[in-house]
């Protein structure tokens, strides 16, 4: 069977008629946070919310933002991930870059990876297809090192946009809805660049942590004296 392409009326150029096809409603928007804030209903959740990001070379990262009680820690003795959906202990909302130990034991000292605000990437610039006006997300690769923490499933992901692109509907995940966020974090436009930016911010960031811990470190042999 044949498909059928809708068409406008007519328009008249002069002596030339043209058939217009009738607008589509299958574009997403690039560059721009999608948030679902559903996480913020789970009581002791470490997420506030999940958030998606379309680049315009056909991949998409995904992100977990952290709570305003959330902490996601690595422990110094072995570099075990800790989160605080699964610790009651870790329900402090400590910054980035925090230095936590649990009691005198060394082997409990944790620093903070991702604190209130932060986002924990869960899926890194991973493949998506569009088709009509449904979005395919392939979730079997491209998972972060904090992937087990998200609660995230590794199965694939169809959302079916509407409203010009401003919402994203799960087919997959009925009742799970993703909103433009027009007021969320700047993106470059292809994951190229957009991971350009992030190496730049992640030597400011590192830059700005050593220099505390200096600062630190400075500030307690003064008053070791």
């Amino acid at each position: 069977m044949k498909k059928i392409l809708k068409l406008v009326p007519l328009i008249s150029l002069g002596s030339l008629f043209l058939l217009l096809p009738a607008c589509s409603n299958s574009h997403v928007r690039i560059g721009t946070d999608y948030k679902n804030n559903k996480d913020s209903d789970l009581q002791g959740s470490a997420f506030s919310s999940t958030i998606y990001v379309f680049f315009s070379d056909h991949v998409v990262s995904v992100y977990k933002e952290i709570s305003a009680k959330g902490d996601i820690a690595r422990l110094k003795s072995n570099g075990t991930l800790q989160s605080s959906s699964d610790r009651w202990d870790l329900r402090i909302g400590a910054p980035k870059g925090a230095s936590l130990s649990k009691g005198t034991d060394e082997t409990t000292s944790m620093e903070v990876l991702f604190g209130p605000g932060d986002r924990m990437p869960v899926l890194e610039y991973a493949t998506y297809k569009i088709e009509g006006t449904s979005i395919y997300i392939d979730w079997s690769q491209h998972h972060s090192e904090y992937f087990a923490l998200s609660s995230c499933s590794s199965g694939s992901e169809v959302f079916t946009i509407k409203n010009d692109g401003l919402v994203l509907e799960s087919a997959t995940s009925p009742g799970f809805t993703l909103t433009l966020d027009a007021s969320g974090k700047s993106h470059a436009l292809s994951s190229t660049d957009e991971k350009m930016n992030q190496l730049a911010a992640d030597y400011q960031e590192q830059s700005r942590i050593a220099i505390k811990r200096e600062q630190e470190a400075i500030k307690r042999a003064h008053e070791a004296r």
